[in-house]
């Protein structure tokens, strides 16, 4: 009975770390996507922020989803006064 345990306790901290790895990986890859948006679209023109929609647009991806990587990531500075605008930090 008490090897179950112990198996069942492995199991579950390997499919924990198996889920917060793929999380890790994903985010990690959008946020790559993103930056490289950004860093065309500050080349392409003379912006100090970009929105959020110009940046979704830029790099093909959910409002939604761009709203979670700029605000999670190091990478990227959110605007101090106006919500939804970023830039390269």
């Amino acid at each position: 009975m008490g090897e179950k345990i112990v198996l069942v306790v492995v199991m579950a901290i390997i499919i924990v770390a198996h889920v917060r790895l793929y999380h890790w990986v994903k985010f990690k890859m959008d946020e790559g996507v993103v930056v490289n948006a950004l860093k065309e679209l500050f080349e392409a023109g003379e912006y100090d922020f970009l929105s959020i929609d110009a940046i979704a647009s830029s790099a093909d991806m959910a409002l939604d989803r761009v709203c979670l990587v700029c605000t999670k990531s190091k990478k990227i500075q959110g605007h101090t006064s106006e919500d939804y605008l970023w830039r390269l930090g």
